[in-house]
């Protein structure tokens, strides 16, 4: 489905509320993946990426524009991909969490508790991956629709 207005960004929006669900000890194991299938998912998106990565790399050294398929196949990992964007995201990450943990302990040692001082700390924070998710799906739009 294309965006009528391409120039106009979309907005995400978040519940108010959390919704917690208890799961019992004996039916976690049916509820979530096991160590091994996490291993196996970790080293399967891994070998993934490094083929995508190592495929569009020898095509752009060539002068071959990556098709649709091959595109497609990089939605979601781009971050896997590149190392140096990988470091600075998990970097970005690390200060975002930082920063709101911070801000929780000093509400904590004054006694307060401001849900919108914390709002805004995370989404000042996280605004970076909102920008780069748009221009990542402008980019691949551009791409497929071309």
């Amino acid at each position: 489905m294309s965006n009528p207005n391409p120039t106009r960004p979309r907005a995400v929006t978040f519940s108010q509320f959390s919704r917690l669900a208890y799961i019992p000890n004996d039916e976690a194991g049916s509820k979530w993946y096991s160590s091994g299938e996490r291993n196996h998912f970790r080293q399967a998106l891994i070998r993934d990426a490094t083929r995508v990565s190592r495929a569009l790399e020898s095509a752009s050294t060539e002068g071959i524009l990556p098709d649709p398929e091959q595109l497609c196949e990089c939605i979601g990992i781009e971050m896997l991909m590149n190392q140096g964007f990988a470091l600075y995201s998990m970097e970005k990450k690390r200060r975002h969490v930082d920063a709101v943990l911070s801000e929780q302990m000093l509400q904590r040692q004054r006694g307060v508790c401001d849900l919108k001082r914390l709002s805004e700390i995370s989404r000042t924070g996280s605004e970076w991956t909102t920008e780069r998710a748009q221009k990542l799906a402008t980019g691949y739009s551009k791409l497929l629709n071309d």
